[in-house]
C-alpha cells in the first residue's frame, strides 16, 4: 500500500509541475507573439509553434497523470487505451463536481489537436493579422487564435489543478480504506 500511495502522489506532483511548465510556455508564447509580426501564407516562426505546443503537450500530459493517479490511487488496473476515459469516470464518481471540467467541449478539442502535433501534423495558418489553429470537427466552437487557444488550455489545466487537493484527499481516503478492509 505504500507503494500505491507513492505512486500516486508521484504522478499529482508531476502533474503539477506540468502546469508550471505550461505557464512557462504559455508566458514566452506572449512575449514571442507581442514581438512578432504575421506573414502572410507563412506558418509561425519556430518559437512560437514551440512555445504553443508547450501548453497543448503540458496540459494534455497533466491530465493523463491524474489519470494514472486514479489508477493507482482506486486500484483500477487500466490499461493506456482507455486510462483517461475510465481514470477520470472513477474520480468523478469520487468527486462529481469534477463532471462540468471533465465535460467540457474544449477538452476534446485540446486532445484532438495535441495527438496531431504529436503523431500527425496539424495546420497553423495566417487569419488576419494572427495565427489559427486548425479545427477539429469536435463540439469546440471558440477561438482557434493560438495565443487565445493557449489562454483557454492553461485556463482548462489551471481548473483541473484547483482540484489536485481534493483528488489526494480522495486517492488517501481509498487506500487508507483498502488498508482496514
Amino acid at each position: 500500500m505504500p507503494d500505491t500511495i507513492t505512486q500516486y502522489k508521484g504522478c499529482l506532483n508531476a502533474a503539477k509541475r506540468k502546469i508550471g511548465i505550461a505557464e512557462f510556455h504559455y508566458q514566452q508564447l506572449k512575449l514571442q507573439l507581442a514581438a512578432t509580426e504575421v506573414q502572410s501564407e507563412n506558418p509561425p516562426p519556430i518559437p512560437i509553434q514551440a512555445y504553443f505546443e508547450g501548453v497543448v503537450t503540458s496540459i494534455i500530459a497533466a491530465i493523463d497523470q491524474v489519470a494514472q493517479a486514479a489508477n493507482y490511487g482506486l486500484s483500477l488496473h487500466l490499461k493506456n487505451g482507455n486510462l483517461v476515459e475510465k481514470g477520470f469516470a472513477a474520480l468523478i464518481t469520487e468527486i462529481p463536481g469534477l463532471q462540468t471540467w471533465y465535460s467540457n467541449n474544449f477538452g476534446i478539442d485540446l486532445r484532438r489537436i495535441r495527438t496531431r502535433m504529436v503523431h500527425y501534423s496539424y495546420k497553423k495558418m495566417p487569419l488576419a493579422l494572427v495565427w489559427t489553429v486548425e479545427s477539429t470537427d469536435s463540439k469546440y466552437t471558440g477561438s482557434r487564435d493560438l495565443g487565445i487557444y493557449a489562454d483557454k488550455a492553461l485556463k482548462y489545466g489551471l481548473e483541473l489543478a484547483t482540484n489536485f487537493p481534493i483528488i489526494e484527499q480522495k486517492l488517501l481516503e481509498h487506500c487508507q480504506k483498502r488498508l482496514t478492509d
